[in-house]
């Protein structure tokens, strides 16, 4: 699910060709960006630190 609560699926089209491809990695990247920032986010206001790797 993106921010506006929309879920996008993956349904490759035959033969749909290297623009296509570079079309939905650019919506893969921004979706990675967004769950990454909202990671960072989180580990920020985290008081207790569970965020926190046990290998730091």
């Amino acid at each position: 699910m993106i921010p506006d609560g929309r879920v996008v699926y993956f349904f490759p089209l035959i033969n749909s060709g290297y623009e296509y491809l570079d079309q939905l990695n650019k919506v893969w990247v921004g979706d990675a960006i967004f769950v990454l920032d909202q990671v960072e986010k989180l580990a920020k206001n985290d008081p207790d630190q569970h965020s926190k790797s046990s290998r730091e």
